[in-house]
């Protein structure tokens, strides 16, 4: 008689991940630090050398921002400007929506991407890569299709409540590409980091949090002026694609084979 163990299995969160090949687990290797150290390094060297022609392309970003603005305006969903002096006239919401817009964006991305590195190995080279492709999606719209933010076109009554508030001077972050409101970014990462936690985390808190996330993104983006309800949308749809492109989800696991009547 065969004996059969009791003890019980361990729980997915503290099991080791493993990959899934024809039917045996085997254990997956984490990418190399470095490798993915020089990957950032490449995309914000990118990053900087398009940063670094904005005063060239000033007119053209300002134009293209007016447009767009326009265009919502022709379809009724301009309500950038209304939401963005109620926000300017409500002071501590305005230092709050300001502090975060400097500095959940990187941060909590960057949170997810290490906690999917030390977690998740077998899904993190498809997340990582779903970023990657979204950051560069997005660096070659504003090569080719640079737009302003609403609180810098002139003519307009919009609050610049990141600069207003003192948020802007006081973050230690980078200047960012005052002319990259097309595709939004940071829509882009929220909707991403909403992916990943969602693969990650089984806490129902963990996955609300994660859900509510972007929300409240695109909420502070266009309130304090620097984004287009528009271009909210291109960047969750920047974001999505990437995702399926790469397909960043957990691999298929292989279906239990199917034991033949009185086999023992």
């Amino acid at each position: 008689m065969r004996r059969v163990s009791t003890l019980p299995s361990p729980p997915d969160s503290l099991a080791p991940a493993t990959a899934e090949g024809q039917g045996v687990a085997t254990p997956v290797r984490r990418a190399a630090l470095a490798g993915e150290l020089a990957i950032i390094a490449v995309l914000v060297l990118f990053y900087d050398r398009i940063r670094g022609l904005t005063e060239v392309r000033r007119g053209v970003a300002m134009d293209n921002g007016l447009q767009l603005l326009n265009f919502e305006h022709s379809l009724g969903i301009d309500m950038e400007l209304p939401s963005n002096l109620w926000l300017a006239a409500h002071h501590y919401l305005a230092d709050v929506a300001s502090w975060y817009y400097q500095l959940a964006h990187l941060t909590v991305t960057l949170g997810v991407l290490v906690v999917c590195y030390v977690r998740r190995p077998d899904i993190y080279r498809s997340a990582r890569n779903a970023l990657i492709l979204i950051n560069v999606v997005g660096l070659i719209i504003y090569w080719t299709y640079p737009v302003a933010p609403p609180r810098l076109l002139p003519g307009t009554a919009f609050i610049d409540v990141t600069e207003v508030t003192g948020a802007a001077d006081a973050s230690t972050t980078s200047a960012p590409n005052p002319y990259a409101a097309m595709p939004s970014l940071h829509t882009a990462w929220a909707v991403w980091v909403t992916v990943v936690a969602l693969i990650l985390f089984s806490a129902w808190w963990l996955r609300l949090l994660a859900v509510l996330y972007p929300i409240l993104t695109v909420a502070v983006i266009v309130t304090t002026g620097n984004h287009y309800l528009l271009d909210t949308v291109a960047g969750a749809l920047v974001a999505v694609a990437a995702a399926a492109t790469v397909r960043c989800w957990p691999p298929a696991r292989p279906s239990a084979p199917t034991q033949p009547p009185g086999g023992g």
